[in-house]
Order: structure tokens, then sequence, then C-alpha cells
């Protein structure tokens, strides 16, 4: 039950003067919540200060959402600042009450993924995707694994603002407790194999692939190898200095030339955070989200396993790629740019230069169909 704090809480000489002068920021007079979270640089918006609230805040939120007290999924790129905020929000987290989960540097969709699958009531991912290094960004999952809802983050952006300290839920002076759970990211990656036939092989395949210093320079190279994939990888250590910076999924040069130098038969380009890849033929050619879209989703819908035959693009999409997925006899719908998951199994959800890793019908990563471009395309 949401509560005022009792006179002799620990956090009540806080809430005397909320925020304290330690704790206080300059907030923006725009939404704090874009498409995909907060984001900024790191040490204008994105301080220790502010990350504190926002864990406090969001603890506060996600507890008065489900009802109860239950842990929390934390996870990061490699952002220098990234461990910064990571600490900070696991602090406001805790000082809530709530227990906090920090699995370390994995993919987005891992976050996506533990939330859903795990006794936590939601996941922050630390982040700004393919944004250059002294960016960074907080995205928030709810126990579905889907992005918050809007009105959940209307509710902690009013925390934030000073707006919501009545509504405190403090009848306990415990606070939560913080574990390094780096192991959880296998749980992913096990989930990832779930996904593939059982006599799926890569064996006589090389490919290439640019892990852009990011989020995804353990688990890429881990999940094609297993398959029997020769693996050539580029930028594939964790690096705050160099994530995304030409390279990844936003400057493909490098990935390109390195297929058609080693004879490759294709290549993956992820970006720093491993939420969207784009593809490269043997020939060095890319193959952006449209066809990547169409060629997974007609393999998908061949086999049966396309929900209603449906696929999801953005209004960014190719006008070619929907009147090919109309004479295909497939539906499409495309929503506003910037993409929500839906609680229904739909299909595949893309932009029109990527392809999100994360998809809808649990088929959990495009890493695992990567035969689909060596056979359809040319």
């Amino acid at each position: 039950m949401m509560t005022k704090p009792e006179a002799d809480h620990p956090l009540t000489r806080m809430l005397a003067d909320y925020p304290p002068k330690a704790l206080r920021c300059d907030l923006p007079d725009g939404a704090l919540f874009g498409t995909d979270g907060i984001r900024g640089k790191a040490g204008d918006l994105l301080t220790a200060p502010f990350a504190l609230q926002v864990g406090f805040w969001a603890g506060q939120i996600l507890q008065e959402t489900a009802q109860c007290q239950a842990p929390v999924i934390i996870g990061q790129d490699s952002r220098n600042s990234s461990d910064m905020l990571a600490m900070a929000i696991a602090a406001g987290l805790t000082a809530s009450g709530l227990e906090v989960w920090h699995v370390g540097l994995c993919p987005t969709p891992c976050v996506s993924h533990l939330a859903r699958t795990t006794e936590a009531i939601g996941g922050i991912m630390i982040s700004a995707s393919h944004n250059p290094p002294e960016d960074n960004g907080i995205k928030f999952f709810g126990n579905a694994g889907t992005k918050l809802l809007s009105d959940l983050s209307l509710k902690i952006e009013a925390g934030l603002r000073g707006q919501r300290p009545e509504t405190l839920n403090l009848t306990s002076a415990l606070c939560g407790q913080y574990q390094h759970q780096v192991a959880m990211t296998e749980q992913y990656r096990d989930a990832v194999f779930a996904t593939l036939p059982k006599n799926l092989s890569f064996a006589g395949l090389k490919v290439v692939l640019d892990l852009a210093w990011g989020a995804s320079v353990n688990l890429g190279p881990e999940l094609f190898r297993a398959l029997g994939a020769e693996v050539i990888a580029l930028h594939h250590e964790a690096n705050g200095d160099k994530i995304n910076v030409n390279c990844g999924s936003t400057h493909m040069a490098q990935l390109q030339a390195a297929v058609k130098a080693h004879s490759a038969d294709l290549g993956f380009a992820f970006d720093g955070d491993a939420d969207r890849v784009i593809a490269v033929d043997d020939q060095g050619r890319c193959v952006d989200g449209d066809y990547t879209l169409f060629l997974w989703g007609k393999q998908l819908k061949e086999a049966g396993q396309l929900p209603e035959n449906l696929i999801v693009g953005t209004v960014m999409a190719n006008l070619g790629f929907e009147r090919a997925w109309e004479n295909s006899v497939v539906n499409s719908c495309a929503p506003k740019s910037g993409i929500r998951m839906s609680k229904r199994r739909c299909g595949i959800p893309g932009r029109c230069s990527a392809v999100n890793s994360l998809v809808m019908c649990f088929a959990t990563t495009t890493v695992c169909r990567a035969t689909v471009f060596k056979r359809h395309y040319t």
C-alpha cells in the first residue's frame, strides 16, 4: 500500500526538502522519455545523482504497478559511462526496497528476455544503442519483456520532478539487495538456441561479424561458433571509447570489405547494444532491413511459423517492400517510427535500415536465421 513515510524512516529527512541539494538536477523543460527511454550525453543530463533518482522512482512505480516487491534486471553496453549509470540506478532501486540483479554486459534483448522469463518485475538497459560513445540512455522494460507503458514512464517523470513524494512506499526501513548475476546471460543464450531446429548446422559457412566494440562481443561469436561456422570477428572487444565509432550497423564499409577479403559467405553488423543488425552477402552488398524482413518472413511463412502471416514494419519501410508483401499475400502493418513490442504474437518487427534482434514470434535473434541470406539473396 502506498503511504507516507513513518516519522523515523531514514528517508524522511530527504523528503522534507525533496529533492535534497546533493541530488538536485537541472531537468529539461520537455519530456524526459522518448521512444527508447531517456537519452542524453553522459555528464550532462545523465549524471549519477540523476540516475539515482531514476532508479528510486522507477522502483516506486514498478512496485506500485506489480503490487509486490521482486527483483529488477539491469544490463548495460560497453560505454565508459554505463558502469556509473548502472551503479547509480541500482542504488536508487535498492533504496526503494527492491532487489537488483545486475547481469553486466549484454544485448538489449537479453534484458527483455530475462524480465519476461524470471520473477523480475522489470528490466533496465543502460545504452544509447547506435549513438556515439559520449551518449548514453536508460531503457525500461516491464515484466512482460515489452517497453514500459507510456503512463508508467510519465509517473516516473512526475517523481523526478518532485510531484509524487506523498505516494512513496516507505513502510519498511529495509533496503533491497544488489547481486551481480553475470551468469544469467546464459539463460538468454540458451533461449536463442532453443528457437533453432535441432539439426541446424552452419558447418562450412564463413561468417564475418562486426560487433561494434559493444554488447554483442561475447554472445555473437559464441552463437555462430557453436553452430559450426567459421567466425571472423571485427571490433570484438568491449571498448567504451570506440563503441559504434566508424563500425557496426551504421558504418558498413569495414564489414563489406572484410567479407570480400576473406571470401566469406555472409556478414552481420550489430549496433552497440545488439538490438539491430544489417547483413552483407558474399559479394559485399548490404542486405538492409527491408530485404531481411521479406526473406525471413517468407521463410517463416513457408514453414508455417509466422503467426497470422503478419509482419510489422515502420512508416520508413520502402514502398517496394510493402508491395512485395502484398504480392506474396502476406499481411503487414506500419506503426510510427520507434518500435514498441506488442503483447500480441504477430510476426517480425523491423526498421527499414536494420532489423530488431528481438522478435515477436520468439525466434529470439536474427543471427539464428543466417542461412536465409545464403539461400535466397542474389
